[in-house]
């Protein structure tokens, strides 16, 4: 008893809390899960050729969810990233962001873009054309501050920036539709909680 003891006291000490990785496939709008431990990694995949993925995270108010994402292949676009939460349909300026990108792909002077729009959304490169995006959300799920910091980029630029979701009243659910411009020959995704 005590080495186990011990061995689990050395693990959680040195932060080494294994999560449990669920499987979650290309399930659509439907199949919703519920993500509220901290041991749980929720992974969505699909192999189709195609530019978004539908994330059916359930999330709970008042905590803090991480999101990467890996696109492989699909060149020839200006690779813009928007989540839109809860699979919904907004109006221009509902989301309000803030954000740098590379210019054409010159990394060395970035450009600068506030903008009202329809989602967490952010341009990578401001049209260059780039391939194989990913990237990181980082949300925050609280009635009063819906709010996403993102950094990311693509074979042509990077992006970092921030998003906040100006309505106080809707409750953010699920996660929602990931939508990248590129059609990725591979589109994986992962979702935990970290707060």
């Amino acid at each position: 008893m005590s080495t186990t003891f011990t061995a689990l006291q050395s693990t959680l000490s040195s932060g080494n809390i294994p999560a449990r990785v669920i499987a979650r496939g290309n399930p659509g709008q439907s199949s919703l899960l519920t993500l509220s431990s901290f041991n749980e990694t929720h992974f969505y995949t699909t192999d189709a050729q195609q530019n978004y993925m539908d994330i059916s995270t359930v999330m709970v108010e008042n905590a803090v969810y991480e999101i990467l994402f890996m696109g492989f292949g699909g060149t020839g676009v200006n690779n813009d990233v928007i989540l839109t939460p809860n699979f919904g349909s907004f109006t221009s300026g509902v989301f309000t962001n803030s954000y740098w990108a590379s210019e054409q792909g010159n990394a060395s002077n970035p450009m600068y873009a506030s903008q009202g729009i329809h989602g967490f959304y952010f341009d990578h490169n401001f049209g260059v054309l780039g391939g194989s995006p990913c990237g990181r959300y980082t949300l925050y799920n609280t009635r009063d501050g819906k709010m996403a910091h993102y950094h990311g980029g693509d074979t042509a630029s990077i992006c970092i920036g921030t998003c906040r979701w100006n309505d106080t009243i809707t409750q953010w659910t699920s996660v929602g539709r990931l939508s990248v411009n590129a059609v990725s020959n591979s589109l994986k995704v992962w979702v935990r909680r970290v707060a």
